[in-house]
C-alpha cells in the first residue's frame, strides 16, 4: 500500500465514501454479533437520528477488509465506544450516507477479489492519513495496525502480512501448476526475514511489487484465473516458462502485469462488469487471449 495514498482508486468508490462521511465518521468494528441482528433495531439515537443494528452490520463488513487478524473482545467494546462517541458528535453523517454505506458493505461482502481489495486498500489509506488530526480515528488506526502490523515500511511504501500473503498465493498458483514446491511456513519465514533485510535496497519495481501485492494477485485471479481461455493460456505458459523454484517468482510477476493490463483496459472500454461476471461472448474471449499474448513480457 501506497502512505500516500497516490494510487488510481476507482472514482466510484471514492465518490460515495465523501459522501458518506466515512473520512470523518469512520467505520469501527463491533461486537461479533450484532452482524446477526435485526436490521431494524436501533442501537443509539441523537435527536431524531438513529443508528440501527444494519447500520452496525455494514460496519463490520467495512471493517473486515483491513483486520488481518480478529479483534478481541475488550478491543470490540472499545472500538464500539468510539463509534458511539462519533455518532453522538455527528449522528446526520451516518444517518444520511446509511443507503450508501450499505452499497459499499456490499462490495465487502461480494465484490470481486480485486473490488474488495480495492475498497479496503482506501479505507486504511484514508484512515491512516486522517488520524493525526481526528483522536478517535488515531485510535481505531492503532487498532488496525495492531491487528495489521507493517513489516516492512520506507516511508512511501508499506508491506503488510495482507499484501505477503496475496504474494505467496500467487507464486503458489504458478508453482502448483508447474509441479515445483509450494510454500511453506518455514519458507515464508525466511522470505520476510530477506524482505526486511533486503528491502531499503531495493529497486523501485520491486517494492512496489511487494506494496501492491494484493492488488496485483486480485487482477490475476479475476481477470486471468476466471476467464476459461486466459486460464488456459496462462497454464501453457507456466509449463513453457517454469522449469525450476527459481522461476516461479518470475513467472508470477509477468502473470500478474499481464492481469493489471487488462484491469486498465477494461476501465479505459467500460466493460469492466462485463468481464467480472464472465458475461463474455466466445468471441470476446478470443479477442481476450489475443491481447494476453501481446501483454506477456517475454523472458
Amino acid at each position: 500500500m501506497l502512505v500516500n495514498n497516490n494510487l488510481r482508486w476507482t472514482f466510484h468508490y471514492k465518490r460515495l465514501l465523501c459522501r458518506i462521511g466515512l473520512c470523518a465518521l469512520m467505520p469501527l468494528a463491533i461486537a461479533h454479533g450484532m452482524d446477526q441482528a435485526n436490521g431494524t433495531q436501533v442501537v443509539a439515537q441523537a435527536g431524531s437520528y438513529t443508528m440501527t443494528a444494519q447500520n452496525l452490520s455494514d460496519i463490520l463488513a467495512l471493517n473486515s477488509l483491513v483486520l488481518q487478524t480478529p479483534l478481541s473482545s475488550a478491543e470490540e467494546q472499545e472500538v464500539r465506544q468510539i463509534l458511539l462517541e462519533q455518532f453522538q458528535k455527528n449522528p446526520s453523517a451516518l444517518s444520511a450516507g446509511s443507503d450508501k454505506m450499505r452499497r459499499l458493505a456490499e462490495v465487502a461482502r461480494h465484490g470481486s477479489l480485486y473490488e474488495r481489495s480495492e475498497l479496503g486498500s482506501y479505507l486504511w489509506c484514508t484512515w491512516s492519513n486522517s488520524a493525526s488530526g481526528n483522536p478517535l480515528t488515531a485510535r481505531w488506526v492503532s487498532i488496525i495496525k495492531a491487528h495489521n502490523p507493517a513489516i516492512v515500511s520506507d516511508g512511501q511504501y508499506v508491506v503488510t502480512q495482507l499484501q505477503l500473503n496475496a504474494l505467496f498465493a500467487s507464486n503458489d498458483w504458478v508453482a502448483g501448476v508447474a509441479g515445483q514446491p509450494l510454500s511453506t511456513p518455514e519458507s515464508r519465514a525466511r522470505f520476510i526475514q530477506q524482505v526486511q533485510a533486503q528491502f531499503a535496497s531495493m529497486p523501485l519495481q520491486a517494492k512496489e511489487n511487494l506494496a501492491h501485492a494484493d492488488q496485483r494477485w486480485a487482477a490475476f485471479e479475476g481477470f486471468i484465473l476466471n476467464d476459461s481461455g486466459l486460464h488456459e493460456k496462462a497454464v501453457s505458459l507456466v509449463h513453457q516458462n517454469v522449469h525450476g523454484p527459481a522461476d516461479v517468482a518470475k513467472e508470477a510477476r509477468t502473470l500478474e502485469n499481464s492481469g493489471v493490463q487488462f484491469l486498465a483496459m477494461t476501465n479505459d472500454m467500460s466493460k469492466r462488469t462485463q468481464m467480472l461476471i464472465g458475461g463474455l461472448s466466445g468471441r470476446a474471449q478470443a479477442n481476450n487471449l489475443s491481447v494476453f499474448n501481446h501483454t506477456m513480457a517475454p523472458h
